[in-house]
């Protein structure tokens, strides 16, 4: 970790831009003040342009509380995103397309987690979208005001009464964990589970499964951090023969691959 933090510092300047003390939240979280991340005796001005240095400093200082408090850390898209930060073009203001774009990494990664906390800013809708305008510092310190001081624990692992295997008629699987009182998210497609995708059941849960399947799982309770490792079960139901990989005709096409669109400004 304190190779990440000397090459993120390298990249950012230690001196980019500090936010001044006001808060815009009722209490400031606290490592606002433990990583210096604020000034306490600065002016408030929450209603003052946020320019970009201030922003790279705020989310490379989050990236640091990420990685000291929650299982796994931060992980690779923050990290990386982190790294991409120059010192250039650090007193340029930034709009809330840019705000938002640097943020949503951070609570994708903390609601993964189990963090209980909504994007600070409307979802399911882009009519009142305003990304082309200007992001004051109170809306940047708003984006970065989640406090991971109080998560106590870890919830336990999950575990799977039948192995993984092959199987010729449908099974069915319970999927257990010790953190009493826990509900059980899990996915049948191999995806990674989280509060905020996947089907959910108390503990224990009892899945059937009558095709080939990827089942992963996790184990969350309020007010606890989610086990770094998923727990992942393979069954191949085969009834008549072997699974083969489905083989294009010849002459068949390879789609071409677009890149992805995105209604979010990229601030460098």
């Amino acid at each position: 970790m304190e190779n990440r933090r000397t090459h993120r510092r390298a990249a950012t300047g230690i001196a980019l831009g500090v936010l001044v003390a006001a808060g815009i939240v009722a209490g400031n979280p606290s490592w606002w003040s433990a990583r210096n991340v604020i000034d306490p005796g600065a002016t408030p001005n929450d209603y003052g342009i946020a320019n970009l240095g201030q922003l790279k400093w705020m989310a490379t200082n989050a990236c640091d509380e990420l990685e000291e408090h929650i299982p796994e850390g931060a992980g690779p898209e923050i990290w990386d995103m982190v790294r991409s930060f120059s010192k250039t073009r650090s007193g340029t203001p930034i709009n809330l397309g840019q705000l938002k774009h640097v943020a949503k990494p951070f609570y994708d990664r903390l609601r993964a987690k189990g963090y209980s906390c909504d994007y600070p800013w409307t979802e399911g809708t882009t009519a009142d979208d305003a990304n082309y305008a200007p992001a004051n510092i109170g809306q940047l310190k708003n984006c970065f005001a989640f406090d991971l001081s109080t998560i106590p624990d870890q919830t336990d692992d999950t575990t799977f009464t039948v192995d993984s295997g092959f199987f010729t008629t449908a099974i069915t699987v319970t999927i257990e964990t010790d953190t009493a009182g826990a509900t059980i998210y899990y996915t049948l497609d191999g995806t990674a589970p989280t509060p905020h995708h996947g089907q959910s059941a108390s503990a224990p849960a009892q899945v059937t499964i009558d095709c080939t399947t990827v089942l992963r799982a996790i184990a969350h309770m309020p007010g606890m951090w989610i086990r770094a490792r998923t727990s992942s079960l393979l069954t191949s139901l085969n009834r008549t023969s072997p699974l083969i990989p489905a083989i294009p005709r010849h002459g068949a096409r390879v789609r071409q691959w677009s890149m992805p669109t995105t209604r979010w400004t990229k601030p460098w």
